[in-house]
């Protein structure tokens, strides 16, 4: 009887550490996905964002919990290029965007754009409800709302953490 009891003791000490290792595989698992709900990681390719942010530097982006504001740093999917690409928030919603001789003007106000870098070509565009403008920082050698179009609010993957 006394064997029965040792083998039985035996099994439940194997178990146990499964059991653990389990349960943390779980607990990992679940904050891989929870975190993945809230924050994403992207990574800069290119220099369209230059000097602001680096070819090949990780950021992390909020998706969810953020307001957008002019200026912020966005990831965004664009449709027409069938990518994320990080960009600034130049115009909001019901917004007119005009560039005129280096300038920038939203509904006829000339605004600071202290994150410009290089020659900004003219354009006029005038937003919709839920339509954002948004730009590289190195205007020169930046694929953006000039070539993609404005992004609505549902394009807007998340917010970049540190942006500025």
């Amino acid at each position: 009887m006394e064997n029965e009891i040792k083998t039985t003791n035996e099994e439940n000490e194997i178990k146990t550490p499964n059991k653990k290792r389990f349960k943390i595989l779980l607990v990992i698992i679940l904050l891989f996905f929870i975190l993945g709900y809230f924050v994403s990681f992207i990574m800069v390719s290119g220099n369209s964002m230059s000097p602001t942010l680096n070819d090949g530097s990780f950021h992390t982006v909020v998706k969810h919990f953020y307001t957008i504001e002019r200026n912020d740093v966005i990831a965004v999917y664009s449709k027409e290029a069938h990518k994320n690409l990080i960009k600034r928030v130049i115009g909001l919603p019901n917004e007119t965007v005009e560039y005129k001789d280096n300038q920038l003007y939203i509904n006829n106000q000339l605004v600071e754009d202290k994150y410009a870098f290089g020659k900004t070509t003219d354009f006029k565009v005038t937003l919709k409800d839920n339509e954002y403008f948004c730009l590289g920082d190195n205007r020169e050698h930046s694929l953006d709302s000039r070539t993609y179009g404005v992004f609505t609010k549902k394009d807007i993957i998340g917010e970049m953490i540190g942006g500025d």
